[in-house]
């Protein structure tokens, strides 16, 4: 964690950073920190593959907050 919070530090354009920071926030059960950080992924993202997934672990924290 302290790795990937130190990569978006570093370089705050690192969409792959922030897309494995919400990984690691959403297994820690920290759904707010990993949505912030899968929002900021997702405003980076150049390519559909990417936005796609990025989406897709979004919806999942969406869905487990109702």
């Amino acid at each position: 964690m302290r790795h990937l919070l130190w990569a978006t530090a570093v370089d705050d354009k690192d969409e792959r950073a922030y897309t494995y920071l919400g990984v690691a926030y959403k297994s820690l059960q920290k759904p707010l920190e990993a949505i912030s950080a899968f929002e900021r992924a997702l405003a980076l993202a150049d390519d559909q593959t990417s936005r796609a997934k990025i989406r897709r672990y979004l919806n999942e924290l969406y869905q487990a907050g109702r």
